[in-house]
């Protein structure tokens, strides 16, 4: 028979209250099958407050047109802004829901032999973040004691460490601008014979490192 299973949910992002945008979470789903799931179904998140599903909750999903045997699939999921201002805190302020249902074939379109492992409901702040990881930088060939952009996702809202890897030495960037989704940092001055390679690694503040990000540091140009 036809088994898909839910493996896991985590938190991406807080968001954007300018742009009107809830939390984004990325949920992994897997065909247990020995056949191509061709049907499609959706996967689904909904907050709430309670670990009851109600109708009117705010709620997101993507459609799954097909899953391989044995595949995992991972999915990207923004909730809508409504999410973030579900409750109220003790000094009245918005507050997100404390609930997240995260259900896989929602609307139960394929016809599976075992249903229990589709879904889950969990407490917000029991969802652990991504992994941290780094996508690029504004600039590959930085000069030293500049500022470099580093753009990635699960930096966490906690400032925490971007350290420099140079010559066998093991330095650390000056903190600028903390974000989940990128860091700002200051590179340490070197005096340098000739154009280095580095490498960048993002410490999260829960101490998970990210992926190295190699950089070429040049030299200033000079004026003649």
């Amino acid at each position: 028979g036809l088994d898909l299973q839910l493996l896991a949910v985590r938190f991406v992002d807080p968001g954007h209250p300018e742009l009107r945008e809830g939390p984004r979470f990325r949920v992994w789903a897997r065909n247990n099958s020995a056949r191509t799931i061709v049907k499609d179904f959706n996967v689904l998140l909904l907050a709430a407050n309670s670990r009851e599903a109600v109708t009117e909750l705010p709620q997101a999903g993507v459609r799954v047109d097909a899953i391989e045997p044995g595949e995992i699939k991972a999915f990207d999921i923004r909730l809508p802004f409504e999410a973030s201002t579900m409750g109220r805190d003790a000094g009245g302020n918005a507050i997100p829901f404390s609930q997240l249902h995260v259900l896989v074939d929602s609307h139960r379109e394929i016809p599976e032999a075992f249903e229990e492992n589709n879904g889950t409901v969990i407490a917000r702040g029991d969802i652990l973040p991504v992994d941290p990881m780094i996508f690029g930088a504004d600039s590959m060939t930085p000069l030293p004691g500049t500022e470099l952009n580093i753009a990635g996702e699960g930096f966490g809202p906690e400032p925490g460490q971007v350290l420099v890897h140079v010559g066998g030495v093991e330095l650390q960037a000056e903190i600028e601008g903390w974000y989940d989704l990128g860091v700002r940092v200051k590179l340490p001055s070197l005096a340098l014979a000739s154009p280095t390679e580095a490498q960048l690694i993002v410490i999260r503040g829960d101490t998970a490192a990210s992926n190295p990000l190699t950089i070429q540091l040049t030299m200033p140009v000079a004026i003649r």
